[in-house]
């Protein structure tokens, strides 16, 4: 829930109060693009909520600094789904400088991969499985399918995975938009219609392993 709908929640004489401490915050906003901190005036909004406000800005940042913006705001970006078709537009733009996505680190491990690479993601449903992020990590991907019953996700998108699952595939690396290392994610970035062999494994129940229960078979999409 965002500050507009608590407001809503308030009384009159409550709202004219935060309306009235919100405008210094207000100014900085205001003052941040104008000094053309991008970055600052981002950060004054919720990091889950930056995306609206990066695409208001897009027209004023240099090629450089709208590669860095799209990384950052991505990084904070914690419901993706509901916007795919936009961040797909934003990781395919033809605007140069498109190196600048990806630190030296990245760069590094990226050129260090196969010409095919082997990606997992978890999810809170099979319909979560044709998304953007992937990762090379196993472990990593079932963390995020138990995130993704937990309850800040179920209260940033009005729902909770309740049959989390972990799916595979493979990618080939000509097709990868990003790859990105911080917080040891290693997080693939791509469009989903470039997936091959794609499987996806439930996560059992109490011990958040990948397809332990033998009485679980892994499924083929097609």
């Amino acid at each position: 829930m965002n500050i507009e709908n608590v407001i809503g929640l308030l009384s009159p004489a409550d709202r004219a109060k935060v309306a009235a401490a919100l405008v210094p915050f207000k100014k900085q906003r205001a003052d941040k693009l104008h000094e053309r901190d991008f970055t600052g005036y981002l950060l004054t909004f919720e990091s889950h909520e930056r995306l609206d406000p990066f695409i208001q800005i897009v027209s004023l940042l240099t090629d450089a600094e709208y590669w860095k913006q799209v990384r950052e705001v991505w990084m904070m970006a914690e419901v993706v789904e509901p916007y795919k078709k936009i961040w797909l537009h934003l990781f395919q733009s033809k605007r140069p400088g498109r190196e600048l996505l990806m630190t030296d680190a990245d760069r590094r491990a990226f050129a260090a991969m196969p010409d095919e690479i082997k990606i997992w993601r978890g999810c809170g449903d099979k319909a979560g499985v044709r998304g953007l992020s992937w990762t090379t990590d196993k472990s990593r991907a079932a963390f995020f399918s138990n995130y993704a019953g937990g309850v800040r996700r179920g209260a940033l998108t009005g729902r909770c995975g309740r049959s989390q699952i972990v799916a595979s595939a493979v990618c080939r690396k000509a097709d990868v938009l990003a790859l990105f290392t911080e917080r040891g994610e290693s997080e693939i970035v791509l469009n989903p219609a470039h997936l091959h062999a794609l499987e996806i494994s439930p996560i059992c129940p109490g011990n958040g392993q990948v397809g332990a229960n033998r009485n679980h078979k892994k499924k083929v999409l097609t």
